[in-house]
């Protein structure tokens, strides 16, 4: 271990961090019954800048992005239509709320309910930047991203 790269620290503790798997609903193995394997799937996370003021989104441009298919029952002969959410644009200084409101609304103005079929609600969350006010530089820590298998996804990062 190079301690200088860590703050000097003699040891360091690792933060795990599981990444959202991205599932396509055009694979022909998908069932909405597989987003229930995700604890969050209905939730939409929202990027805010580092004081948590404004949205910054994906690259601070304001883009936020739901990335799952949302399922709803129907008549067709699969039992259910899945549709594709997003991205929604909310530069301009708005705040995740006002955002998540935006996002809200453009589902329904497509005639897409907010429930899907498996009863939860599409709602957001605040999501600040991996080093924010909230969870502040440790170089004593070793951030590793991981899919659902616990492989390491990301190149691991101090901080």
């Amino acid at each position: 271990m190079a301690p200088y790269k860590f703050g000097n620290a003699n040891r360091v503790h690792y933060k795990v961090e599981r990444v959202r798997d991205p599932i396509d609903k055009k694979d022909p193995a998908f069932h909405p019954n597989d987003l229930l394997l995700i604890q969050d799937y209905w939730l939409i996370g929202i990027r805010t800048n580092f004081e948590g003021t404004y949205v910054a989104g994906v690259d601070d441009a304001g883009k936020v992005e739901y990335n799952y298919p949302w399922c709803m029952a129907d008549e067709t002969a699969l039992g259910f239509t899945c549709y594709d959410l997003g991205p929604w644009d909310c530069s301009g200084g708005l705040t995740w709320t006002e955002c998540c409101d935006f996002a809200k609304a453009q589902v329904t103005d497509r005639g897409i309910a907010l429930t899907d079929l498996h009863g939860n609600v599409l709602e957001c969350y605040d999501s600040p930047p991996p080093i924010s006010k909230d969870d502040p530089v440790d170089y004593g820590r070793v951030r590793l991203r991981v899919d659902k298998g616990n492989v390491v996804v990301q190149a691991p990062k101090n901080g």
